[in-house]
C-alpha cells in the first residue's frame, strides 16, 4: 500500500502535482491529436497524388481497358496498403511511448489521468447545464 505521507524520507504520494494544470494536461492532448491530424493528412495527401499518377500513366498508356482498370486498382491498393501500414506504425509507437511513459512515472501519470477525467467530466457537466 502506498501512503500519502508515512516519513521524512518517503516520496510523497503528490510530489510534482503542483506541475501539472488541466491547462498543461489539456494542452499535451491537443498536440498528440494534432500530431496524428498531420501525419493522417500527409498520409492522405501522399495517397491522392499515388493515385493521379495512376489516373495520369493510365491516360498516357496504349493498355486495353480492363488492364488499365487493373493496374490502378492494384496502385490504388498497394498506395492505401502503404498509408495503412504507416499509420498503424505511428499508432504503435504512441501506444508504446505512452506505455513506457506509464512505466517511468506511474504516479505522474495517475495524477494526469484524474486531471484528465475531472477536466472531461467538469465539461460534460457544463454542457449539460447549458442544454437546460
Amino acid at each position: 500500500m502506498i501512503s500519502i505521507n508515512s516519513g521524512k524520507n518517503t516520496p510523497n504520494l503528490l510530489d510534482g502535482a503542483h506541475h501539472l494544470t488541466p491547462q498543461s494536461v489539456l494542452q499535451s492532448a491537443e498536440d498528440a491529436v494534432e500530431s496524428a491530424r498531420s501525419f493522417t493528412n500527409e498520409s492522405l495527401d501522399r495517397a491522392g497524388l499515388a493515385m493521379r499518377d495512376v489516373r495520369v500513366n493510365l491516360s498516357a498508356s496504349s493498355e486495353e481497358p480492363a488492364d488499365k482498370a487493373q493496374a490502378m486498382a492494384r496502385k490504388g491498393i498497394d498506395a492505401a496498403s502503404r498509408t495503412s501500414a504507416k499509420a498503424q506504425q505511428a499508432v504503435n509507437e504512441y501506444a508504446n511511448a505512452t506505455t513506457r511513459y506509464v512505466s517511468n512515472q506511474p504516479v505522474k501519470s495517475v495524477l494526469i489521468a484524474v486531471a484528465v477525467g475531472a477536466c472531461v467530466a467538469a465539461l460534460v457537466l457544463a454542457l449539460r447545464n447549458r442544454d437546460e
